[in-house]
């Protein structure tokens, strides 16, 4: 009788309802060529105001989600477009990025980086020309 009350006396768990849960699309990027991905590096980076990056390549694609200020970005062969809160970035893997710039001189940019990396990438990044 004493388990029989203990029991009743547990808290009800319930499993959320779909409801409970949304998914809001934001972006899909075609990855061409395609990458095995042997591991993903999630980073948080912060661009000081005014901050500029020198040309780069990634070993595969990076996708980014800005969270705060605004990022310049210009892809080989693209126009420079400019991003704010609540946008999706898409640098593709093996490619020229000429310009990741902080949009602003007097406020940080902040952003979430995703990288897809493949089991044997040793770096994240290279600048060009180092």
């Amino acid at each position: 009788m004493k388990f029989l009350l203990a029991c009743l006396a547990l808290p009800v768990i319930t499993t959320p309802a779909l409801a409970d849960v949304t998914r809001e699309p934001l972006a899909t990027y075609r990855v061409a060529p395609g990458k095995t991905v042997g591991r993903v590096e999630v980073k948080k980076i912060t661009i000081t105001p005014g901050g500029r990056t020198a040309l780069h390549t990634h070993p595969g694609p990076v996708v980014s989600y800005v969270l705060q200020g605004t990022v310049i970005v210009q892809v080989k062969g693209e126009p420079a477009k400019t991003y704010k809160p609540g946008d999706t970035i898409f640098e593709p893997g093996n490619t020229g990025v000429e310009k990741f710039d902080n949009g602003s001189a007097t406020e940080p940019a902040v952003f979430v980086a995703t990288y897809l990396l493949g089991a044997d990438d040793t770096e994240i990044i290279h600048f060009v020309g180092e």
